[in-house]
């Protein structure tokens, strides 16, 4: 069961927000929340390489994000989680008379492969390398 799955997996968590995000920006689209699933122990691992010995010359990072299939697919399952989640706050939300509706990855994104895709695409970091 995925509620089961993510509560128990320490590499994943959640974080809202209370803004609408496109998920590769912050810039906010309007009024609603965002729901990212995001990886504490990654185990797929960068490089940081020095390029000279000029601390003004800028290194050479490879994150190498989803490297290891475990990142992959903890996050796939992640998607479904916030997935699972926004429809329940959604559901709440309409006893009020408010509507909403998922925007991304949107409904078309549906098969595990698609939902692969779309977190290959959008992948990052958070807050810094």
């Amino acid at each position: 069961k995925l509620e089961d799955q993510a509560v128990h997996n320490s590499d994943l968590q959640v974080h809202c927000g209370t803004l609408f995000f496109e998920p590769d920006g912050f810039s906010p689209l309007g009024e609603g929340f965002t729901l990212t699933p995001s990886l504490i122990h990654p185990r797929s691992m960068g490089r940081l390489r020095l390029v000279s010995a000029d601390p003004d010359d800028k290194p050479v990072i490879e994150a190498n994000y989803l490297q290891e299939q475990h990142d992959l697919e903890t996050l796939v399952n992640g998607v479904k989680f916030v997935r699972e989640l926004g429809e329940a706050m959604l559901s709440r939300l309409a006893t009020s008379g408010s509507r909403g509706e998922e925007h991304f990855p949107g409904a078309k994104v549906a098969s595990d492969a698609q939902i692969e895709e779309y977190v290959r695409k959008y992948a990052g970091s958070m807050y810094h390398p």
